[in-house]
Formats: structure tokens, C-alpha cells, sequence
């Protein structure tokens, strides 16, 4: 990964890359509707219909739902069945739901899409991102969550998990939401909720499922990823093609039971594109935090290359030897289980910003509530 140029622009940005521009649509599409009152509005809103999901992989051959400039601030809608046993015809009747609720008639709609490939994600996309080419960087600025329904799902099945064999029967339970407390509620337990989507990708050259994560992003499953983060993803072909969904309202680190609490949400994102960053692997950014990530089907090999990636990524921004930053690895970052389900496992180190001069990066983009980056200069860019 070329982490040089990574820390030499993240924060900094790129006066040609950032400034907001005219958008364009493609085929499905609308304006935006607002679903409350939020400190940046959306550009465009793509709805969960039919034409806007692909069920099971990353294709980059479907048509694109939307097509944008760099810095386009989109709102799109997911859908999700996951964590429910049996059909979501047969759990509309056991919970009374109504389809004249627009959401529960597009979830029930997704139930009758073919698989593109093994998976079983119904995800939202792919946007297309004018001028993104192989060897270029899409950042996801994550500006907002919305929860569109009052309650998600969570289960366990046999063979499945982090303990597939522990498990003898497939087992769902409904999670209702509190959302004026932010709560779910399991048994006589509150949940924190904590909205993010466990898949944000690129797509890949070839068909590829949902269910692992790759150079692409995809099921990536970190749940640092909420509200206030930016992603970093490799571009893979042209235009980018980003998916997104596998919406979760909370997680553990793990995600150990096969799931965590499934549920439909729209989220709120600007595109940002970095040209010619050439970035190996994704990367996450918090206001404190650099997070870079391990992916093996082996969880040791996993952490030994999240391991890697911090401390190459200190030891060039800081001058250091490898061991001086491994030790420092050592001292002051948290490697994280991100998910061990997808078959494909996940490590992520999570980096404080003090460790590597974060001073000298600049701010990031949230810490003042504006969607900015600042030059090296102090000169804001939008």
C-alpha cells in the first residue's frame, strides 16, 4: 500500500477532486427527500426499488442506478431480510405488517430476486463516480444514518458462526427499537443501537458474492463505520460502481452468532474521489482514528497483515524503523475482530491519530461539523 501518499493527502485533499460539481442522473434516481432534519442534504435520493438491488455479489456489468461528480452527497435506501427464519410473507403476517408501508412492500419485493451470485445480501447500486479509474481511491463520507423501520432481527443456525457446531437449531429473534433512547429491545435488555452498513464497496473486475470481504471493501462488517467515518476504497474498474447494504443497527465485534441486528436503513454519503492514490487495501478514518484492516480465511494471518499495515503505515509517516513502530503498535493500538463469519475473516487496528501527528494532517472533515477538508495552508476546500 502506498501509504506516503495516503497520509500525504488524507486530510489535505485535492482542490480538483473536492469541489462539489454538477450531477448527473442515470436511469432510477430521484430528488431528494429529506427523512429529517440533517446538517447536510442529500443531492439525490436512490430508492430500494426493485431495479436498484442486486441480491448475492458485486456485478460490474449492471447498469448503474446513479451516476455522479466527485462530492455528490447521496441518501440511499437499503433493504434487509436477514435474520429471519422462514419467509418475510410469513413474518408480515406473524407481526402484522402492512404493505401500504413503502418499506415492508420493498423488502417483501427483494424477496424475489434471483441470486446474481452465492450470497444472500440484497444490496442498493451501484453509482457510478465520473472520472474513477483503477489506481484511484473513493472516499464514503458516512454524514448520516437513518433507521427506517422499528425493529431488525437477529439469529443463530446450526453450522454457522463463530460456533457452528454449538448450534442446534436456527433460532430468530425480533429486536424492537426505542429510537428516541437509541435502544433496541432484547428480552428485558436494552441494546445501544449503533447504525452502520456491514457491506460498502467497489466493485470488483468480476462477479463476485457479498458474503467475503476483499481489496473491494464489501462485507467488511467494522462496526467503527457509523455515522461520522470515512471509508477509503481501492478502485477496481471504471466509474467505481459502489454498493452498499447489510444494514445493522448494532453489532459486536465478531458478529459471532452469524448476524447482527439485520435491519433496512438509508444512509447518507458524500463521494469523494482521490485520484492516483494507488491504495492496496481499504482504510477507515474516525475523528481520532486510522483504522487499517487485516482480511485471511485464517484469523491469525489476518491479524498478522492488519499487524503489518499499522506499522508500516506509522513507520513512514513518523521516520521510524519497523520495529521502533511495531513496538509502538504494541503500546498504543487496539486490533479489533471485526467479523468471523464471512468466510473471509477480519482484523482491524485502530490507529490514534496522536500516535502519527495528526496536527500536521490537518482537520478531519467532521470535527467542526462541516463536510471539509483543510489545505496545509488553513485554505478550506469544500
Amino acid at each position: 500500500m502506498n501509504r506516503r501518499e495516503f497520509l500525504r493527502n488524507a486530510g489535505i485533499g485535492a482542490s480538483g477532486m473536492l469541489l462539489a460539481s454538477a450531477f448527473n442522473t442515470t436511469l432510477n434516481a430521484r430528488p431528494a427527500v429529506a427523512a429529517e432534519a440533517p446538517t447536510t442534504k442529500a443531492d439525490y435520493f436512490v430508492p430500494a426499488d426493485i431495479k436498484n438491488l442486486i441480491k448475492g455479489g458485486f456485478d460490474p456489468d449492471k447498469k448503474p442506478v446513479l451516476s455522479v461528480d466527485s462530492g455528490a452527497v447521496v441518501d440511499i435506501e437499503t433493504v434487509s431480510m436477514l435474520g429471519i427464519a422462514g419467509t418475510f410473507s410469513d413474518y408480515m403476517k406473524k407481526y402484522s405488517l402492512s404493505k401500504d408501508d413503502p418499506i415492508i412492500a420493498r423488502i417483501l419485493a427483494s424477496e424475489k430476486l434471483k441470486k446474481a451470485c452465492s450470497s444472500g445480501h440484497v444490496l442498493t447500486g451501484p453509482i457510478r463516480i465520473n472520472g474513477a479509474r483503477p489506481g484511484d481511491v473513493l472516499e464514503v463520507r458516512i454524514l448520516d444514518t437513518f433507521l427506517t423501520t422499528d425493529f431488525g432481527n437477529v439469529m443463530a443456525r446450526p453450522g454457522a458462526g463463530g460456533v457452528p457446531y454449538e448450534v442446534k437449531e436456527t433460532t430468530s429473534f425480533r429486536i424492537e427499537y426505542d429510537k428516541s433512547r437509541s435502544i433496541g429491545k432484547y428480552k428485558n435488555l436494552n441494546i445501544p443501537l449503533n447504525p452502520f452498513f456491514g457491506i460498502m464497496g467497489v466493485s470488483p473486475a468480476a462477479l463476485a458474492p457479498s458474503a467475503p470481504p476483499a481489496v473491494f471493501g464489501g462485507n467488511m462488517d467494522i462496526k467503527a463505520f457509523t455515522k461520522g467515518t470515512s471509508v477509503y476504497l481501492p478502485v477496481q474498474v471504471d466509474g467505481a460502481l459502489y454498493y452498499t447494504g447489510d444494514a445493522h443497527a448494532a453489532q459486536g465485534d465478531g458478529e459471532v452468532s452469524i448476524t447482527a441486528i439485520e435491519t433496512s436503513m438509508t444512509g447518507r454519503g458524500q463521494f469523494i474521489l482521490h485520484k492516483n492514490w494507488n491504495l492496496s487495501m481499504p482504510m477507515g478514518e474516525t475523528p481520532t482514528h486510522y483504522l487499517v484492516m487485516g482480511l485471511n480465511e485464517e484469523l491469525l494471518l489476518a491479524s498478522r497483515q492488519a499487524i503489518m499495515e499499522a506499522s508500516h503505515f506509522i513507520a513512514e509517516k513518523n521516520g521510524m524503523t519497523f520495529n521502533e513502530a511495531l513496538v509502538l503498535c504494541s503500546m498504543g493500538v487496539d486490533f479489533k475482530v471485526a467479523q468471523v463469519v464471512n468466510g473471509v475473516k477480519g482484523i482491524y487496528g485502530a490507529i490514534p491519530k496522536s500516535l502519527i501527528g495528526a496536527g500536521k494532517l490537518g482537520k478531519f472533515w467532521n470535527e467542526n461539523g462541516a463536510v471539509r477538508y483543510h489545505t496545509p495552508t488553513g485554505t478550506n476546500v469544500a
